[in-house]
């Protein structure tokens, strides 16, 4: 028996040991990798969930002839009860909260004027040509 085949005969129950820690190490790392990957998606899926809830609860105060402050209180109760999960798993402060509403009360109101005007001027320009709104004919 040669002298490097002492040595390997020696050392290899540290290699296996060593080649175990790189492995567990390895695995850790990947695990880390994908808890946050999937977290971050997680938590995307959340946020335009309570968005989209809370542009939906401003096109419904706004049909509803909400402003401001009751337009607010609307939207908040319509955004808790619509997507609680995401609301518990994001928390969202007070403030920033209040931000999201804000603004996509801020983008509703904006757009109704405009909405109806556009509605308008289509209706106006169907009856025109003989037609209804609705899709129906003049007689």
């Amino acid at each position: 028996m040669s002298f490097l085949q002492s040595l390997l005969i020696a050392i290899e129950p540290q290699l296996v040991e060593l080649c175990a820690v790189i492995v567990t190490a390895l695995i850790g790392w990947l695990f880390t990798i994908l808890r946050t990957h999937f977290k971050m998606q997680i938590e995307e899926k959340h946020e335009r969930a309570i968005k989209k809830a809370a542009a939906t609860g401003a096109k419904a105060a706004i049909r509803a002839g909400f402003k401001g402050l009751e337009a607010k209180t609307y939207m908040r109760r319509h955004v808790f009860e619509s997507v609680p999960d995401a609301m518990a798993a994001l928390r969202p402060k007070p403030l920033t909260f209040d931000n999201i509403l804000e603004s996509a009360l801020g983008d509703r109101e904006n757009a109704a004027p405009a909405m109806l005007i556009n509605n308008m001027a289509s209706g106006v320009n169907e009856v025109a040509h003989g037609e209804l709104p609705s899709g129906g004919a003049l007689r």
